[in-house]
């Protein structure tokens, strides 16, 4: 069996990842987790790698980098429902992260309106979570998006 691919997207995680609770929690569970701070840092690993979940902060600083201009003139309010939504329109694929892949949302975001589109790209209100939020929740929603009622971390593909 593979070990779950997480991407966590999330601008306010310490220089080293291992200082914050969530990545640790995570880690202990058994996953595979991949860290990233801006916009930019989550198109090119969407990109390139087949994740089994997202956990993703809305409020992300584009570092629009080289050679991405889908995220030219995208305001940090909105980098982490842009993302979403070239997620679920199936911007990744084939070679990257499928459109279907579960997504938990952990975010600060203002406004009912924000978290309207959160909900319908994520598909399941449960899995949107406003800050401040236990780390224990948030693994308690990524096991429930990954459809496991257990904490082996082991993904289960055919």
């Amino acid at each position: 069996m593979n070990r779950i691919k997480i991407l966590f997207v999330e601008d306010d995680l310490p220089p080293d990842s291992a200082d914050d609770m969530l990545w640790t929690l995570l880690i202990n569970e058994g996953y595979d987790v991949t860290p990233d701070k801006t916009g930019a840092e989550a198109w090119e690993s969407l990109q390139s790698t087949k994740y089994d979940l997202i956990l993703l902060d809305i409020m992300l600083p584009p570092d629009h980098g080289e050679g991405i201009p889908v995220l030219d003139g995208v305001q940090r309010l909105d980098m982490g429902i842009h993302l979403l939504k070239e997620l679920r329109d199936g911007k990744f694929e084939p070679g990257g992260t499928s459109r279907d892949v579960p997504a938990v949302v952990v975010s600060a975001v203002p406004g009912v309106d924000r978290w309207n589109k959160l909900g319908k790209l994520v598909g399941n209100d449960q899995w949107c979570l406003k800050k401040p939020v236990s780390p224990y929740d948030v693994v308690e929603a990524v096991k429930k998006a990954l459809g496991k009622g257990n904490s082996d971390g082991e993904a289960e593909h055919d």
